[in-house]
């Protein structure tokens, strides 16, 4: 047999393994969630805890591509601060960086009180040190903010920040980024946030809260993509969206992938070809890169079925990270949620129904390079 035979013959196997309807069957009709749905703010605690960042000496990912006249506000005014005690805490704590630390505060309210809202994700907790490390450090904050009457820095800094969210809504227009997400993932109407960050690293983070009634409030956290006269700009329509369709979708992807790791471990000879790229993207190991695969399949169709042409290009090309291989899988993966997911909706009302097919797809995947 053929190599080309060989593959086939794989890849044909997934229609027995994922038993195909007959006949296609309509998706079910979008849910009521208008695009007025999306949030789009700057948040005080995300800037409380970039400042004390800067002071910190930077961690990672909390330092920005762009300089604007509103990080010189922050600059100055934070300058008299720098031998403040939660400067040096935080300053102490090692492996807390990227998404933990606003993964982490916003469980709280806004500053200077910080009360809680919500019960901190055990992951932040382990990164920091423990529950009494995130009581301290959150503690810290507070006398941060009460110190420093950060508050009247921020309020002062509306200008600023009016002109950046002016920019981003006229950017959105009416573009629908909540509605597309619920339908596909089969999700009832949750709580959505686009918190442009001008203090983070270009890219987004993606904490989530739960919330008292049941529902979650998804979070994007953006960072800027540059400054636009004069003005920090955070991409086009189709780059915001297909960051906060990633982000959001790490949300409902990576319990069901937690939930089935032993499963996921059929598939791990896929890592070997791409584990220096990975590794390179802080994507250390088969689980998480999978993770990041089912991911992004995910916002790549969501990309082909919103947006069209140049914009279409742009929230796919958004996706990809330079490595052929992985790049690969990811369009691999992508094309069963049109062949399959979509056309059967009736049989797999939701992604958690249809996310066992996508493990499915994994070891196919794997299956093919063995036989290659």
């Amino acid at each position: 047999m053929s190599r080309f035979a060989r593959i086939a013959a794989v890849w044909c196997s997934a229609f027995v393994l994922i038993g195909a309807a007959t006949a296609a069957e309509p998706p079910p009709a979008p849910l009521s969630t208008p695009a007025a749905a999306l949030e789009i703010a700057v948040d005080p605690r995300i800037e409380l805890v970039a400042a004390v960042s800067y002071l910190a000496g930077g961690r990672d990912g909390w330092s920005p591509r762009s300089e604007s006249p509103y990080r010189e506000a922050m600059k100055a005014w934070a300058e008299p601060y720098r031998k403040h005690p939660a400067v040096a805490r935080l300053r102490a704590i090692q492996g807390f960086a990227y998404s933990y630390p606003a993964q982490a505060i916003l469980h709280f309210g806004p500053p200077p009180a910080f009360e809680p809202i919500a019960p901190v994700p055990q992951d932040a907790i382990d990164a920091i040190g423990g529950p009494r490390a995130m009581d301290a450090w959150v503690r810290s904050l507070r006398e941060f903010a009460r110190d420093t009457r950060y508050m009247a820095f921020y309020r002062s800094q509306q200008p600023q920040f009016d002109k950046m969210l002016a920019r981003a809504r006229a950017t959105l227009g009416e573009t629908d980024i909540v509605g597309p997400f619920e339908r596909f993932y089969g999700l009832q109407p949750q709580r959505y946030s686009v918190i442009l960050a001008p203090n983070i690293l270009a890219g987004a983070f993606g904490p989530n809260v739960a919330l008292p009634d049941g529902r979650h409030h998804f979070y994007n956290i953006q960072g800027a993509a540059g400054l636009v006269d004069g003005v920090l700009d955070f991409g086009q329509a189709a780059s915001i969206a297909s960051l906060g369709w990633h982000e959001f979708g790490h949300t409902v992807v990576n319990p069901l992938d937690a939930a089935q790791s032993t499963k996921l471990e059929m598939s791990a000879s896929l890592y070997a070809p791409i584990a220096d790229d990975m590794r390179a993207a802080a994507y250390p190991n088969w689980q998480v890169a999978a993770n990041e695969a089912l991911v992004r399949a995910n916002v790549l169709h969501l990309c082909r079925t919103v947006f069209v042409a140049d914009a279409a290009i742009t929230c796919i090309e958004s996706q990809l990270t330079g490595s052929v291989v992985f790049d690969g899988y990811v369009y691999r993966i992508a094309d069963f949620r049109t062949a399959y997911y979509e056309r059967f909706r009736a049989k797999w009302p939701t992604y958690a129904d249809f996310h066992p097919i996508d493990l499915q797809v994994l070891e196919l995947l794997a299956a093919s390079r063995r036989t290659s």
